[in-house]
């Protein structure tokens, strides 16, 4: 008997050849056939006459690594289609982690991925030390396949202490490292993650960990994933996007050439003069035979925020916002009603070509006496009152005790160079940082705005290349050797769906995460079934509550 049969689907197999409609067979997590079968021959039939059948999509760019240990899956990413996600990017990872360093590491990813505090506090047990011991732990709650990255904070910080927060390390310290990923990886680890962006801050302002680190520890801690022959390194690619060609000829080139191994070289800001700059910088370094890539993301990046939490909007080119946002509430209250400060802090967001105030808009007022302003924008708003938007902006939200959230919203005109980086065969497509600033963005409907935005409305695609660009393309550049295909012997991770629904519902605030934290959150439209590992994982859109997951990276065990 056959534990899965999925019957009259129009198969498009992740290969970018033209799909085609069979049946697909699965049976112990595996596919085991392609074509025609008696479906009495069957544990359980799914009818997918009139949609698509594809490989499960992958999402290398996340930040779930907190989630994971309160939602087995990744919510909404699997509702999308998601059924392997790479989690430990930019540095920041929760092992190695010693008993005594647990704090320092929660207060770390708070701070750099806007996760709330208390949901990491409460939410994730803390009950390991090693890399190998946070695996083991993890593994049997996983909904969804994982794919771990051990971050370079967590390793230096193992190694040096709060020293790590203050100086390069030394020969010693970085021996005790590479002893530390070494270790790392061969418990699983998936590969190593570093990070060197200057907007990557500690409380009070502080460079992270991995920031202090000089070249010769990151070519150190490299050559240790050449000398065990595995694993990825992902970076952010230097202190910002104006450096990132620099930090690819100095760093990441040479890394790739050196170890073997691949670099995924951050994301390409769409929009950015800059990022035709970059992808023509990976193009050669390709040419010389180098596994070296950056990441495109597939949206707008409609970025919310409140003058309440810290905001990756005001740290670019406010240095006063950047201040602020190190506050805690009372103090940030003062401030902004002082006003000498006011003068600049209003001065400085009236002036941001990061924020555009002619691009933000009041996307949700805290007081029912204010709700009749949602949905209006700033300007107008600030028109009404015969103020700037700036003052107007400050003076809404002190009225709301700073809990009014606005939104940023995207220019339009991004969309030509985002095009241009979904097609480059120099970017991968999955920059989602799902799970990080969850108050701000979202990146976890980004699968869905391929296949509804890209395919349907753009063109851009057919079916079958962002197919193969969202499954069979990642997996073989990350080196997922048996994912990513429809195809005898392949893991059975399978999406159904609908092309002409396939979307994602309007942007919405849910509260569900532990200690009470809200999240922007999309609805799933159009994805009708989602299988993890031969385990049908959502049924008509809703979770069945099979924990198929694995590690990817570990030994495949049954479930």
């Amino acid at each position: 008997m056959l534990d899965l049969l999925v019957r009259d689907g129009f198969m498009v197999d992740g290969s970018g050849l033209p799909g085609f409609i069979t049946d697909v067979a699965v049976k112990d997590g595996l596919i085991v056939g392609i074509g025609r079968f008696d479906p009495d021959d069957a544990c359980e039939v799914i009818d997918a006459t009139g949609r698509v059948v594809s490989p499960g999509f992958v999402d290398p760019h996340t930040h779930v690594d907190p989630q994971l240990w309160w939602d087995s899956y990744a919510l909404p990413l699997v509702l999308h289609g998601v059924t392997t996600v790479m989690t430990g990017n930019c540095a920041v990872t929760f092992a190695p982690c010693r008993a005594e360093d647990r704090d320092v590491l929660a207060r770390l990813f708070y701070m750099v991925e806007e996760v709330p505090l208390a949901a990491l506090r409460d939410g994730v047990p803390w009950n390991w030390e090693s890399f190998g011991e946070y695996a083991a732990a993890l593994r049997p709650r996983l909904g969804i396949n994982c794919a771990q990255l051990v971050g370079h904070c967590a390793i230096r910080y193992s190694a040096m202490g709060p020293a790590s927060y203050e100086r390069e390390a030394t020969n010693d310290e970085i021996g005790t490292m590479r002893e530390l990923l070494r270790a790392s990886l061969r418990a699983g680890a998936t590969g190593f993650s570093m990070a060197q962006n200057k907007l990557h801050v500690g409380e009070g302002g502080i460079p992270i960990p991995s920031r202090l680190a000089g070249d010769a520890e990151l070519f150190a801690l490299a050559d240790v994933l050449a000398e065990e022959n595995t694993g990825l390194i992902q970076s952010d690619a230097g202190v910002d996007i104006g450096h990132r060609v620099e930090w690819i000829e100095r760093v990441g080139g040479p890394i790739a050439a050196r170890t073997g191994r691949l670099v995924l070289a951050g994301n390409v800001l769409a929009g950015l003069s800059e990022s035709n700059d970059i992808l023509a910088a990976l193009a050669v370094h390709q040419g010389r035979g180098e596994r070296i890539y950056a990441q495109a993301n597939p949206a707008r990046m409609n970025v919310f925020f409140t003058l309440e939490g810290s905001s990756i909007l005001f740290v670019a080119d406010c240095p006063s916002w950047t201040k602020l946002g190190e506050l805690p509430a009372e103090q940030r209250l003062r401030r902004l009603n002082d006003p000498g400060q006011r003068v600049v802090l209003e001065s400085e967001i009236a002036h941001s070509a990061v924020l555009q105030l002619d691009r933000v808009v009041i996307h949700r007022t805290a007081e029912a006496r204010n709700h009749h302003l949602d949905g209006v924008a700033l300007t107008d708003y600030a028109a009404r009152l015969g103020k700037g938007p700036a003052g107007a902006a400050i003076d809404l939200a002190l009225d709301e005790g700073l809990r009014t959230q606005f939104v940023r919203e995207a220019d339009e005109r991004v969309d030509a160079d985002t095009a241009r980086q979904l097609t480059s065969p120099q970017a991968l497509i999955g920059s989602s940082d799902a799970g990080a600033h969850v108050t701000t963005l979202s990146g976890a409907a980004n699968t869905s705005i391929v296949l509804s935005k890209w395919v349907r409305e753009r063109h851009l695609f057919s079916i079958e290349q962002a197919v193969s660009r969202l499954t069979f393309e990642p997996c073989r550049v990350l080196g997922f050797t048996n994912r990513g295909l429809l195809a005898p012997g392949y893991a059975a991770d399978l999406v159904v769906f609908d092309a002409d629904k396939v979307g994602l519902g309007p942007a919405q605030t849910v509260q569900d995460m532990p200690g009470g934290g809200e999240r922007i959150w999309h609805d799933a439209l159009g994805i009708d079934h989602v299988v993890v590992n031969g385990s049908v994982t959502v049924r008509d859109g809703q979770l069945t509550g099979s924990l198929a997951g694995d590690l990817i990276g570990l030994p495949a065990t049954a479930h």
